[in-house]
């Protein structure tokens, strides 16, 4: 555990790909329990408030997640969807991914 926290050490900003029954609770304070953190850690992307997940767009009565009907299909709404959280860029399309660290919830798509 203290060789993997050492390695992230500079680590900007981080996705979690832990799977999460819920998506809809699934929220900062769930990573941050999960992976034995807390919001004081000295990670900088805890610091910086740079934690993604791929569930931001979730398929019909919430049951998938979009990240694996669509993206394939169409991955530049993967690479548009990642810019906007990673570069905190609101003129970029919301698809598949949130930031948990900044309070980001789950989005329907029909």
């Amino acid at each position: 555990s203290a060789a993997f926290f050492k390695a992230l050490e500079g680590v900007d900003a981080i996705v979690d790909e832990v799977s999460a029954p819920d998506p809809t609770i699934y929220d900062f304070a769930s990573f941050l329990s999960t992976y034995g953190l807390t919001k004081s850690s000295g990670l900088k992307f805890i610091k910086n408030k740079m934690v993604f997940r791929i569930d931001f767009t979730m398929g019909e009565a919430m049951q998938s997640l979009d990240w694996y009907e669509s993206r394939i299909a169409k991955p530049e709404g993967a690479v548009e969807g990642l810019a906007r959280v990673v570069n905190e860029d609101g003129s970029k399309r919301d698809k598949y991914f949130r930031n948990i660290a900044k309070g980001e919830g789950v989005d329907q798509v029909l």
